[in-house]
């Protein structure tokens, strides 16, 4: 037994949030059609000054449902860091489960999430997180199809935890659309206010501490991505700005965010030293023959999934996808090496 009262508050549904009209009332709607008794948890929302009918609608459904709360932002600009502590001030639940408001959650994902982490935590108390995977929600957009299944393969996401499956068990991070954490935790520790990527930086904190994550393809979200190729390369370049930014405060990098600025060096300065070294030259055409047999692979994987003829989009896509995110990574670190100067400079 997890608790002796039976109307408990168990787990708080966390879900920040800021001009979702367009999804916001489906992923409501999805955590409580869940399977998970409904007297056991709470959906509590932050949300961040929703300038669109996103406030309306959790409104409405509040009418015929008293377990969702609605708290707003009290700061004029935040973060997600920053709305996410808020979140976990106010919520009632001994964990906190995350999803995002352009998510829908299956029937059975706060039950699977709920019964890995008491499990594990049985087993091994120092298990303080676990995380599901996610999957492109059915959709007539074609932008936004494209966008979702070129992200569900490893080319698209370096291999994210969360993105595709995986067999190991243990994790250094899962994505807060689709997770929960013990809430004392997460409440000691708190999520830092670095703008993209908080989650990333807290798990990555929470494993250099001893804790351990889960990762489990048994809890599954289907999620909303953008409809707009341009947004979402600028989404992209953001992601990889950050990247330096979370080095800077926990002395970890993924894999890719190293990858990808040497990408997009190497495919600049070796075009310019392949005009002066025959060398340079062939090893150059060799690099660039490779990657774009790996994109046409990947290409064909995304063209299988979808079977439309807009797929084949995917093989200019991944590659700017990895120029922009390698280009947002050098900024970040152009930016925090500035930043690091003037610091020293005003300590002189």
């Amino acid at each position: 037994m997890v608790t002796k009262d039976e109307n408990e508050i168990l787990v708080t549904v966390g879900i920040i949030t800021k001009n979702e009209e367009a999804h916001i009332r489906e992923t409501i709607q999805s955590v409580l059609n869940s399977y998970y008794p409904k007297n056991k948890y709470e959906v509590l929302i932050v949300d961040g000054n929703s300038i669109d009918g996103t406030q309306n609608i959790i409104k409405d459904l509040q009418n015929s449902n008293k377990n969702i709360k609605l708290i707003l932002e009290p700061w004029q600009k935040g973060s997600h860091g920053m709305a996410r502590n808020l979140l976990i001030d106010n919520a009632k639940g001994k964990y906190v489960a995350f999803t995002d408001g352009d998510c829908i959650v299956g029937r059975d994902w706060l039950s699977m999430l709920f019964k890995t982490i008491i499990y594990e935590r049985e087993r091994d108390f120092g298990v303080v997180a676990v995380g599901g995977i996610r999957y492109p929600v059915k959709t007539k957009n074609w932008k936004e199809n494209l966008l979702n299944n070129i992200l569900g393969t490893y080319f698209g996401s370096g291999g994210s935890q969360g993105f595709v499956k995986t067999k190991k068990k243990y994790t250094d991070s899962v994505p807060n659309y689709n997770s929960i954490y013990v809430k004392d935790i997460i409440k000691k520790e708190r999520y830092s206010d670095i703008g993209i990527g908080e989650d990333y930086e807290l798990n990555l904190r929470l494993n250099k501490k001893g804790y351990k994550i889960i990762f489990t393809d048994k809890a599954q979200i289907y999620h909303h991505q953008e409809n707009s190729i341009f947004k979402f390369l600028g989404q992209i370049y953001r992601y990889g700005k950050a990247q330096p930014k979370i080095y800077r405060k926990i002395k970890k990098i993924r894999f890719f965010a190293i990858v990808s600025p040497l990408f997009v060096l190497g495919l600049f300065l070796g075009l310019i030293l392949s005009y002066f070294s025959p060398v340079f030259k062939f090893f150059y055409l060799t690099g660039i023959i490779t990657y774009l047999s790996i994109d046409l692979f990947y290409t064909l994987l995304v063209s299988l999934r979808i079977n439309k003829i807009y797929s084949l989009l995917s093989l200019i896509i991944y590659p700017l996808m990895h120029v922009f995110y390698g280009l947002g990574v050098i900024r970040g670190y152009l930016d925090n090496s500035a930043e690091e100067i003037r610091n020293k400079y005003e300590r002189l």
